[in-house]
């Protein structure tokens, strides 16, 4: 009876929002029975960052929910295959979806059941991502050897090599590949990040900008960090309780880079520090927080923790405190 109607679902469904042969695929295999060919088949699409297939990722849920497959935790992978289907614009399953979630999740689901719920969602994202790009570091090694006299192969050979990554990255991937080609350098030290600030709501941050939910879209941020030869310590995440009560949330986030100081064979740590605030990041501070006598690898470089502390006050009001001298 269970086949009958998810056969009676796929009619009425495939025809009107399914284009993608692959996704059939994966919804006739559960019909037939095989399950792990659907599984395989239907993870790209439903773990597509930018344009996830929400019924690719509303049936996925449904096995991993009843059981008939087994992940490392069907609970969490359930809850964030139903959040895309549920939640990405135009999906025609989506107040199925959202039920499901919500009788998944229960009456009494705490902000952390949210937060560890879209982190697999966007753990299996970027899992996907990465499985799905080509290699980032090939293709800033062709974009420096675009610069004349530096590829043995030749310039001209170099630049169809790397233009040849365009049509295979995101657009954002490839123009941090061109960047890590020149003037920034391979061994950077940055390392994108997605934050969950709240449940439902989180922060992505990379070489190019920031990235945050907008009702059921994506706004997009550009914003370069990085300088010539610059050398990143982790980004760092901070929710601060301020105010005379200590109930107003602050979302913050740090941002910094060694860099070369006016002085010459000089380096100073650039600091920058942000607010969360709806779908904008503010600027908050901007700061040379310390000086080093020459260029910092990725094992002296330090972490935020070393320089400076964000805190909040007796009067309740939020700061920070320079833990190195210049």
């Amino acid at each position: 009876m269970n086949r009958i109607r998810t056969a009676v679902l796929v009619v009425l469904l495939l025809p009107a929002t399914v284009t993608a042969q692959s996704v059939t695929d994966g919804v006739l295999a559960i019909v037939t029975g095989d399950h792990d060919a659907a599984v395989r088949i239907l993870s790209p699409y439903a773990d597509e960052a930018k344009d996830p297939d929400p019924l690719a990722a509303f049936f996925l849920a449904t096995l991993f929910h009843s059981g008939r497959v087994r992940g490392d935790d069907n609970y969490l992978r359930t809850c964030g295959l139903y959040q895309t289907a549920a939640r990405t614009t135009g999906s025609p399953v989506a107040r199925q979806a959202e039920l499901l979630l919500r009788d998944l999740a229960g009456p009494g689901a705490t902000a952390l059941f949210w937060e560890l719920c879209e982190q697999s969602r966007r753990d299996h994202q970027n899992t996907a991502r990465s499985r799905q790009e080509p290699s980032a570091l090939a293709c800033a090694m062709y974009a420096r050897g675009i610069r004349p006299g530096s590829s043995p192969a030749g310039d001209w050979q170099a630049g169809v090599l790397n233009g040849s990554y365009l049509d295979r990255m995101p657009q954002t991937r490839f123009q941090e590949c061109l960047l890590a080609g020149g003037t920034l350098g391979l061994h950077h030290g940055f390392e994108p990040v997605t934050i969950t600030v709240e449940p439902g709501y989180w922060v992505s941050i990379d070489l190019l900008g920031v990235t945050v939910p907008d009702h059921g879209n994506e706004k997009r941020f550009e914003q370069v960090w990085a300088g010539p030869g610059a050398v990143f310590l982790p980004v760092r995440y901070t929710q601060l309780l301020s105010g005379p009560l200590r109930n107003q949330r602050r979302n913050c986030i740090e941002i910094a880079e060694w860099l070369p100081a006016s002085e010459p064979g000089k380096w100073m740590l650039l600091w920058r520090l942000y607010e969360v605030r709806g779908v904008e990041l503010k600027d908050i501070a901007i700061e040379e927080l310390v000086y080093r006598p020459s260029r910092p690898d990725l094992t002296t470089r330090g972490t935020l923790e070393d320089f400076v502390r964000l805190e909040v006050n007796d009067a309740g009001e939020p700061g920070w405190v320079a833990l190195a001298r210049r």
